[in-house]
């Protein structure tokens, strides 16, 4: 009988179901709503995963069917969050001896390279994770967006933010990217006063990071160009202390991952890429991450 694997990459926006063969053949995709308990809670992350496995079910493929899942979950960071994710899938049918649930930034490592390294994902927010030689992982970041994601989404547009009210303020020189910035906040228009309100209003993280799309794409622009090297240095120091935690075990032939969705971006990645291969080589994963999950399984399952 063909032995079936299951990948998952669930967060807070979306998730995808990934199944395939002992070969690598792809036998099912699917994408979903949310899954990350933290971003919609129990009730909500539950539907979403329960609505995946049907449609998983009428696709043929049944949950005893897979030999071995395994779950990349965001925000799956304490024990805690480990059990609540385990609940969440063993209540939609798979069981648990044949799970595994890892957080969700391990992923693209095993999706492009080979352990042990080092993998950055930098999205909304960022995480950096060390993979030794037995596939036991370390973390530094990701613990909070105000505080603790350097180099991040939500660090970038804090900056930028940051900057234009220092410039609405009369405490900076007038640059373009600040037209931008006015525009992405109040496309009406509106008075520097009215600029100021609107800008002590925002607080939500996927709100203030999504004015990283600005110094993302403003390629020429002086100040952006800036917020950008120094976004790819903080993921640099990140990932350089990493290294060094692997190192002192012992571990030898390291290499960088980057993944995230300021990857995409052709000028930070050049940026971070310039900036890391400076302390390993390094690769930009290009491959869906439940490729990585799907990996991990048939590992698992040897």
């Amino acid at each position: 009988m063909t032995r079936l694997y299951l990948g998952v990459n669930g967060n807070g926006s979306w998730t995808e179901f990934r199944v395939a063969d002992e070969q690598g053949k792809e036998v099912l995709c699917l994408q979903g709503g949310p899954t990350s308990f933290k971003a919609v809670g129990n009730a909500k992350a539950f539907g979403n995963l329960r609505d995946l496995t049907r449609r998983m079910e009428m696709a043929g493929v049944r949950p005893r069917l897979i030999s071995r899942s395994v779950w990349g979950m965001s925000g799956c960071d304490t024990p805690e969050d480990q059990m609540v994710y385990e609940a969440l899938v063993q209540q939609a049918g798979f069981p648990p001896e044949k799970t595994l649930v890892v957080n969700d930034a391990v992923l693209p490592f095993w999706a492009a390279a080979d352990v042990p390294g080092v993998v950055v994902v930098a999205g909304t927010g960022s995480v950096v994770m060390g993979i030794d030689s037995r596939g036991a992982v370390s973390r530094i970041g990701g613990w909070n967006y105000a505080f603790s994601d350097m180099g991040s989404g939500y660090w970038m547009g804090c900056r930028l933010l940051r900057e234009q009210t220092l410039w609405l303020d009369g405490c900076r020189e007038d640059c373009k990217t600040f037209r931008k910035v006015e525009q992405k906040l109040m496309p009406q228009g509106g008075t520097r006063e009215e600029m100021l309100y609107r800008l002590s209003t925002l607080t939500r993280s996927d709100e203030i990071a999504s004015y990283a799309s600005i110094v993302l794409e403003t390629a020429d622009s002086p100040l952006c160009r800036r917020l950008r090297q120094e976004a790819a240095e903080k993921l640099t120091g990140y990932a350089g202390q990493m290294l060094e935690q692997l190192r002192a075990k012992g571990e030898t032939d390291l290499k960088i991952v980057l993944a995230g969705s300021l990857m995409v971006s052709d000028c930070f990645r050049a940026q971070a890429v310039e900036a890391m291969e400076k302390l390993a080589p390094v690769i930009v994963s290009a491959v869906p991450a439940t490729m990585g999950a799907l990996r991990i399984a048939k590992e698992r399952d040897r």
